[in-house]
């Protein structure tokens, strides 16, 4: 048989015309037919809108900043840590170790030894959270809090420097805690 509408062949069988959707048969159904489309190769994807692309490369963005200013002061903020688990293990020397020659020259290693005994907290201290961290050309600053588990004891500030590419303590201060 043939479309009255399209003159498409239908096969006998067929309520609807393949070529046009024309109802053709007499099964008493009124749905229109089922389309489906056949393509070659894979499904096309939907395409991401601009400003959805614009933000994400924005935060891939700052996240790259982000770590790689992280990346680059990690020397500072190991060199603190490292200096406060020697003054918080008892090892005064050490600590001293890792101070610049010009601290060394300015304050000996009694006068370094008396400024730990007369503030405790910089060995009885139980960790050490950073705020900041910043550096310039040769010159570094890490500030944060030391604590004892349970309250922020003293703000400490560490000034740094870079000598011959190792970073050694300039000088710090203590303050105490802001409430």
């Amino acid at each position: 048989m043939f479309c009255p509408k399209c003159g498409t062949h239908v096969p006998e069988s067929a309520h609807f015309c393949p070529g046009c959707g024309t109802r053709t048969g007499g099964d008493g159904s009124d749905s229109p037919p089922v389309q489906q489309s056949l393509r070659a190769g894979p499904p096309v994807k939907k395409k991401m809108a601009v400003w959805k692309k614009v933000l994400l490369w924005i935060a891939g963005f700052i996240a790259f900043v982000v770590g790689l200013a992280l990346f680059a002061t990690s020397d500072l903020q190991n060199l603190a840590d490292s200096h406060l688990a020697a003054l918080r293990s008892g090892n005064i020397e050490a600590a001293y170790g890792q101070t610049s020659p010009e601290f060394k020259q300015a304050t000996p290693l009694e006068a370094y030894k008396k400024f730990v005994d007369a503030y405790p907290v910089l060995t009885k201290h139980t960790a050490f959270s950073f705020d900041s961290r910043s550096f310039e050309n040769n010159t570094g600053q890490v500030t944060g809090h030391l604590t004892d588990g349970s309250s922020k004891l003293a703000k400490v500030e560490f000034q740094m420097i870079k000598i011959e590419d190792k970073w050694t303590i300039q000088g710090f201060n203590l303050k105490a805690p802001e409430k």
